[in-house]
This record gives structure tokens, sequence and C-alpha cells, in this order.
């Protein structure tokens, strides 16, 4: 591996947040007036909450680990044995699989307009989004998410990443579902009948049970 690949996992992670995040939420600031991000008072111990603050810790533990390759690899290979299999197979795969999620994720972005958020707002009713890629997975920015963080545990595989990928695959889970509570109450039978006809996570898994309403009307609606 050459000298310069050690910061290759530094850009991928900083290009990343800063693109979905920082200049996403720019952009959406301009845009429509008001940020995009639900930040939880202190005083708030509500899952979703929770959920924000690991979010807020995850991304900051991986910009650390990136910063770990980039200054001090030797390092890491004696603490983590499983960054030794890092080479130019995973490191191809880590960029092709992250571009795939950052696609995700900014088009599920462009798809949702004023609707995104980041964290839950039980005051705000936002419309229920069923476009684009919503049309196929409920979640596709959690999908993206995951994408490219398994594509960064390409780039960087150690333990340590191994360990926050499955923390994410779980807390998305549980996000997931709140969200789905949260849309629930403001949408009822429209977003349950969404549910019985788009999955989860991917096509055909995760959804709701019972008979998918799909007249045409109904389709019209959505």
């Amino acid at each position: 591996m050459q000298a310069s690949s050690r910061f290759l996992p530094l850009l991928c992670a900083l290009s990343f947040i800063g693109l979905l995040l920082g200049m996403r939420g720019l952009s959406f600031r301009r845009r429509f007036g008001h940020s995009p991000f639900r930040i939880p008072h202190n005083d708030d111990l509500s899952a979703s909450a929770f959920l924000s603050r690991v979010l807020v810790l995850f991304l900051a533990a991986i910009v650390v680990l990136a910063i770990a390759v980039a200054v001090a690899p030797e390092w890491l290979d004696r603490i983590d044995p499983l960054y030794r299999y890092r080479g130019l197979a995973t490191v191809f795969f880590g960029i092709v699989l992250m571009s795939i999620g950052t696609v995700l994720v900014w088009r599920a972005q462009l798809d949702m307009g004023a609707a995104w958020r980041v964290g839950i707002d039980s005051g705000q009713r936002t419309e229920l989004i069923t476009r684009g890629l919503f049309k196929f997975c409920r979640n596709p920015i959690y999908l993206g998410l995951q994408t490219a963080l398994f594509g960064f545990f390409s780039l960087v595989p150690s333990y340590f990443m191994g360990t926050l990928l499955v923390v994410a695959f779980l807390s998305f889970q549980v996000q997931a579902r709140l969200e789905e509570a949260h849309l629930l109450s403001q949408h009822g039978d429209l977003y349950a009948s969404y549910c019985r006809r788009v999955g989860r996570f991917l096509p055909w898994t995760g959804r709701f049970a019972g008979p998918a309403a799909d007249s045409a009307t109904d389709r019209g609606q959505l």
C-alpha cells in the first residue's frame, strides 16, 4: 500500500459527512428557511434522543479511526490484527460501496425535499414521501448509510470498525421503527397501506402484515 492511501479513509469520511450533512444541511436551510436537524434537549431521555446522541458519537469515532489510519497506521496494525488484511482489493471495494451509499443518501434526501429531517420532531407534520427511491424502500437513507459504512469497514478493516458497524445496524433498526410509529400517528391508514406494499430497507422485506391496497385511488393518494 502506498503511503498516500493512509489518508484515503479520512478523506472519504470527511467528504461523506461534509457532503450529506454539512452541505445538504446548509442547502436545506437556504431553501426552506429552517434547519433539518432536530437537536434533543438535555432533559430529553427518549429513545429517539438517545439514538441522536449515539449518531454524533458514532460519526466522531469514525473520524478518529480515520485519523489513526492517517497518522499512525503501524499502531493500528499492532493492536488490531484485522487491519493487516487491508489491501488494494479492500480499498477498491470500499470506495465503490461508499460511492453507492453516498448516491443513495443524496438521492433520497432530494426525494424527501422539505420533509427531510435528522431526528424526530413529534410536533411537526411532514409530507408522506413515496416518490423516487421511496417507491422501492421505506428507508433509502438508512440503506445508503449502511452501504457506505460497510464500504468504510472495507477501507479500514478492524474489529473496532466491525463493532461500530453492528452498532449502526442495530441503531438503524430501532430508529426506523420509531419513525414508523411517528408516521403512523401522523398519516394513519395511508402510511400503513404504504408499509404493506414497500419493504423497510429492501424490497419485499419488512413489510407490514395484511393485504396491500393497490387500487388506483390509493396509489393516487400516495
